[in-house]
């Protein structure tokens, strides 16, 4: 250029208004590829009790009968507690039937939720003593134990 000097554009006021605004919105789009990560990093702890070991597909969803099974407690507890071992309706209606994520009830399960204490019998399960009934004759016969009759 004339006389020796270049024009940098630093002392433009146009030019730095333009620098100022590009490095504005690299901060700006800087800052939301954090918050992206932020958010990717926290649906991903949410979904892990979803998926198996190592990221496998989820498992797929299991009845109260089997929960029960697995938990070693009563269809009834498992509707009570239907809330704390995520149930998710299928269906529509007032009384759909649920199912369970199998991790999220492993989950709650492994848990220190109290096992049950265990209750006597009830005295209508326990089984009457019941005395041994006579044999009859003819079983006395074949035992041995009575003389046969003989025509």
């Amino acid at each position: 250029m004339a006389g020796g000097t270049e024009q940098s554009g630093r002392s433009d006021p146009r030019v730095r208004t333009e620098r100022e605004r590009f490095e504005q919105a690299l901060a700006e789009a800087e800052f939301v590829d954090r918050v992206a990560d932020l958010v990717a990093d926290r649906v991903v702890e949410r979904l892990v009790p979803y998926l198996g070991a190592g990221g496998a597909p989820p498992e797929g969803l299991i009845d109260a009968s089997e929960v029960a099974r697995m938990a070693g407690r009563t269809r009834r507890w498992v509707y009570e507690h239907a809330g704390v071992l995520g149930a998710v309706p299928l269906g529509g209606g007032e009384r759909p039937r649920l199912g369970f994520h199998p991790a999220r009830v492993r989950d709650y399960l492994s848990r220190d939720v109290g096992k049950p204490e265990p209750r006597p019998a009830p005295q209508y399960a326990t089984p009457r003593q019941r005395k041994p009934r006579a044999l009859s004759q003819t079983a006395r016969e074949l035992a041995g134990e009575a003389p046969l009759d003989s025509p």
